[in-house]
């Protein structure tokens, strides 16, 4: 989070055209318009996005009533906690549909808790923001993906000079199957030649 200060002095940079004794109505109103149509790089980082027209005033409305601490970002008194009282019942519930079906979509969760809580109102994206910020929504993430096994796996000799030979057998142009023989201690030895089928 960039330094209130910081924030406070970029949106005054801003507003100074509109704030200017000495700068005519025409240069302000060229200097609104390119604000609120040009992209600009906003201090808290992100993509670059032109400033509302509304904000451009809220913040002249704020500078005039109280000068440079009105322009300072403020801080909600509820941060960090649920702006619903439900909040959290919903999102227990909405955890515990994953659980028991994890591959249920943020539509179908919507719809249960609709049915299940008379007085639910969460939009789909904070929905899916207050399931990805719940400690049990790695587990049913998990859930979702399944276990999936390895294509290949290591091969360890379980004696040390045991020998094993493979090769690429191809029995049409579009099929081919690799055949893996365990060569024995003794008796034969593969010889491999380049460019040539092993032979023992």
């Amino acid at each position: 989070m960039p330094d209130p200060c910081e924030i406070a002095a970029w949106r005054f940079e801003q507003i100074t055209p509109l704030v200017d004794a000495s700068v005519d109505e025409t240069q302000r109103r060229l200097a609104l318009r390119e604000r609120t149509r040009k992209p600009v790089a906003w201090p808290h980082g992100g993509r670059h996005k032109p400033i509302p027209k509304s904000t451009l005033y809220r913040w002249l409305e704020a500078y005039r009533k109280d000068g440079h601490q009105g322009l300072l970002p403020k801080v909600r008194a509820d941060r960090g906690a649920p702006r619903r009282a439900g909040t959290a019942a919903w999102i227990g519930y909405a955890i515990g549909l994953l659980y028991e079906q994890p591959n249920r979509s943020l539509t179908q969760l919507d719809a249960y808790l609709k049915i299940e809580f008379a007085d639910y109102r969460l939009s789909r994206s904070s929905l899916a923001c207050h399931l990805r910020a719940h400690p049990a929504f790695n587990g049913s993430a998990k859930l979702r993906k399944g276990d999936k096994s390895k294509l290949r796996a290591l091969y360890e000799a379980q004696h040390p000079h045991e020998g094993w030979l493979g090769e690429w057998v191809r029995s049409n142009p579009l099929r081919a199957t690799f055949v893996l023989v365990r060569l024995p201690k003794q008796g034969r030895q593969a010889k491999t030649a380049a460019g040539k089928r092993a032979r023992w």
